[in-house]
């Protein structure tokens, strides 16, 4: 028997009018007088099945950066920035944080790329809509760079002793002994000099400044 094949049309428009879809909606929800950060984890196949591989980082940004301006349209100037995630995303044979990390900044924002665990990275860019809304840009680029060591910094500030597993090697233990439901959320048991605590849960959100200085919105896009 032979084997099974599937040849079609390369599509590449799907993935942005799903996203401009889901962005056009949290600009309407998220309406008001204080500026907000969007952030939206495109998990639909967006960075993998768009244009966005074949393009450099420079062009990855700004080429995203056009695309989110005309996405959030006239009614986006309580508005002050765009986050766009990959999500905690599989990557296959990656698994050196030398050789996978990469940010980039370009006058219309900034890239990051971020090993999490082997073989799982996620992608962001950070785009600021506002000419003050260039210090939250950073202070998102900066929480974004340190994803990997969320969890034991955020269980050290709670006061637990003894923490020193970064999210990086305890998503590395998965699925053999965690229960892992997403990447992008991770819940699992651990124990902390004798301590259980269940569960640890470490968000893709985090505990930035850019998300305690003003509301933030988000959206997935399945």
């Amino acid at each position: 028997m032979p084997a099974s094949s599937f040849v079609g049309a390369t599509a590449t428009q799907g993935g942005w009018y799903r996203l401009g879809r889901a962005l056009h909606r949290k600009v309407c929800q998220s309406a008001g007088a204080v500026p907000v950060w969007l952030r939206v984890d495109a998990v639909d196949g967006f960075f993998q099945s768009t244009e966005w591989p074949t393009l450099s980082w420079s062009e990855r940004v700004d080429g995203v950066a056009a695309r989110l301006r005309y996405f959030a349209g006239v009614d986006a100037g309580h508005v002050a920035g765009l986050v766009l995630s990959s999500g905690s995303a599989v990557a296959l044979n990656a698994d050196d944080p030398a050789v996978e990390n990469k940010t980039v900044h370009t006058k219309h924002g900034t890239g990051l790329r971020r090993l999490l665990a082997d073989h799982v990275a996620r992608e962001t860019v950070v785009i600021p809509l506002r000419d003050d809304a260039t210090t939250e840009q950073n202070e998102w680029a900066v929480a974004y760079s340190s994803e990997a060591d969320w969890l034991r910094r955020d269980i050290a500030e709670k006061g637990f002793p003894g923490w020193k597993t970064s999210a990086r090697e305890l998503l590395s233990l998965a699925p053999k002994k965690l229960n892992t439901t997403n990447l992008s959320v991770l819940r699992a048991e651990v124990v902390v000099d004798g301590l259980e605590c269940r569960p640890a849960l470490w968000s893709a959100v985090g505990t930035s400044l850019a998300i305690r200085r003003g509301r933030v919105g988000s959206a997935g896009v399945a």
